[in-house]
């Protein structure tokens, strides 16, 4: 991987990605949490189907932004920075990226193993990469609390 320089910014293209995606994360958590919590099957469903839709335009952001990530680097720390700091600082941002990771594949299980609707915006299906026989027992319960937590 390439790192860019001591006392760089990130560049405007990460910047962007970053910005696209931070406001939007908490709306993610609070989309599924109201739809847990939603009056009605039918509100609960609707607010679901956003989430799901929302998911997926993060996952293709997250996926351009660790492109992004991975060709271009990140500016280094500050050499006065103790190296305990610069390791702990590097691995809370992978692991923000594992759990960026986790939460849409997760939830794209979740969604194919409730057999709903797998369309984004009316302009795309995300393919089913499995059949499900619709038995939400244990394998499932274990997918959504995975899903939950890393939330």
């Amino acid at each position: 991987m390439i790192t860019a320089g001591a006392g760089e910014r990130y560049r405007l293209p990460a910047r962007l990605l970053h910005w696209l995606m931070a406001p939007t994360i908490p709306l993610q958590l609070w989309l599924g949490w109201a739809a847990e919590r939603a009056d009605t099957r039918e509100a609960g469903a609707r607010l679901l189907h956003l989430h799901y839709q929302l998911g997926v335009l993060l996952a293709a952001l997250l996926a351009m932004r660790l492109a992004w990530r991975v060709a271009h680097g990140a500016p280094s720390a500050a050499a006065s920075e103790p190296p305990w700091r610069r390791r702990l600082a590097a691995a809370t941002h992978w692991a923000l990226y594992a759990a960026l990771l986790v939460l849409p594949a997760s939830g794209y299980v979740l969604r194919v193993w409730r057999n709903e609707p797998m369309d984004v915006l009316g302009l795309f299906e995300v393919p089913r990469l499995f059949a499900s026989d619709g038995d939400l027992g244990t394998g499932y319960a274990a997918v959504w609390y995975l899903h939950t937590w890393t939330g």
